[in-house]
């Protein structure tokens, strides 16, 4: 069968069961982590993996989050999603705007971006 690749490693695609297709477990907006930092980071983990527990008793199987890349925190997400038990696919893609971190033309050649 074919695979899909989710946080937690390949899941085929007959097991991705129903799915939620638009979703975000957390969502940093550009400066603000710089200038509000997550306080108590495990707490948030929890509250994230609750939150995920929850849908999954309602019969939620798999979460597709669309957070860009600029804007999520990867090793949070992979905690969450190991805490939790959730399939979780996240997107690959950038926001549709370029990205404030990358207008600028000094020092971001295109071996930086890629």
């Amino acid at each position: 069968m074919p695979t899909v690749y989710a946080v937690a490693g390949p899941i085929d695609t007959a097991d991705l069961g129903f799915t939620l297709m638009h979703e975000h477990i957390i969502v940093e907006s550009p400066g603000v982590k710089e200038n509000f930092p997550i306080v108590d980071r495990e707490a948030e983990i929890d509250k994230a993996a609750a939150k995920l527990k929850d849908v999954m008793e309602r019969g939620v199987d798999t979460l597709v989050d669309l957070t860009p890349g600029d804007w999520r925190d990867i090793p949070l997400v992979k905690d969450v999603v190991a805490r939790s038990g959730m399939q979780v696919i996240v997107a690959t893609g950038i926001y549709w705007e370029v990205p404030h971190h990358f207008r600028s033309t000094t020092g971001r050649s295109g071996d930086y971006i890629a």
